[in-house]
């Protein structure tokens, strides 16, 4: 069995780089990592079921992304005391 930590390292690989391979996620941990790309696929279909990735397409198309935890939309009154620096 891994060691929690290595595991830890794992995800948090996969939940740094997913936006730069999004279709070669499991790939490129697999070779990070030295580890089958079952097992590398294991981590990545973990990270959906929690819902920190969002899957798209199936099998071979399929590609991932970070999911969106929270959404807030901002409205403001433009009005000439409004700075682009300031809220």
């Amino acid at each position: 069995m891994k060691e929690p930590r290595r595991i830890e390292q794992i995800r948090a690989f996969i939940l740094d780089n997913v936006a730069a391979y999004p279709k070669d996620i499991t790939k490129v941990t697999a070779l990070k990592f030295d580890i089958s790309r079952q097992a590398a696929s294991r981590h990545v279909r973990g990270l959906v079921a929690r819902g920190l990735l969002s899957a798209n397409g199936k099998t071979r198309s399929r590609s991932y992304a970070l999911a969106s935890l929270a959404e807030k939309i901002l409205s403001l009154p433009i009005t000439p005391d409004l700075e682009e620096d300031r809220v």
